[in-house]
């Protein structure tokens, strides 16, 4: 009987960690922003995955720690206003980035989102000015599709990804 419980629950250890490594594990990637030189207040800047219809899945990143400028990110407001207990902003969120600045930072993205028909979004807003729902878009999201540089249609100008 005892050898059978230890069989179980090995069986069972094995099978809980299996199922973390496939559910949590990330691929990291180093992460350059380049913002345009506009003039302005700083960038608020989501960096979400996406479905293939568009819809959020998660924030991988947010550049901007006042929520109350949460807002101008229109896209991205409502799915944190919806899960805002799930969404722990503080955990990624930095500073606004300026024009003209430059940011680098560990990009961490769980697996289950690469080779499966998702994408990743950089999304911004600055206060006063216009909103860029895709400032950059990559589609799909793979990781030959994330190395090398993707030029940004708003504040950003590019931005690189290379495999850490």
């Amino acid at each position: 009987m005892r050898k059978k419980y230890i069989i179980i629950t090995l069986l069972i250890g094995f099978f809980i960690s299996f199922l973390n490594f496939t559910t949590f594990s990330t691929e990291t990637y180093k992460c350059m922003i380049q913002m345009t030189n506009y003039n302005g207040e700083g960038a608020y800047v989501a960096v979400s995955v996406l479905d293939s219809k568009n819809n959020y899945v998660e924030t991988l990143k947010l550049f901007g720690d006042d929520d109350e400028w949460y807002k101008g990110l229109e896209a991205w407001y409502p799915y944190y206003k919806k899960n805002k207990r799930i969404v722990n902003v503080d955990a990624i969120s930095g500073e606004t980035l300026s024009g003209g600045e430059r940011a680098t930072f560990q990009l961490k993205i769980p697996q289950k989102y690469l080779d499966k028909n998702y994408q990743l979004r950089f999304e911004t807003a600055v206060e006063e000015q216009s909103y860029k729902k895709n400032d950059v878009l990559i589609v799909p999201l793979n990781a030959k599709n994330l190395n090398g540089k993707h030029n940004g249609s708003g504040y950003i100008r590019y931005v690189r990804l290379a495999k850490s």
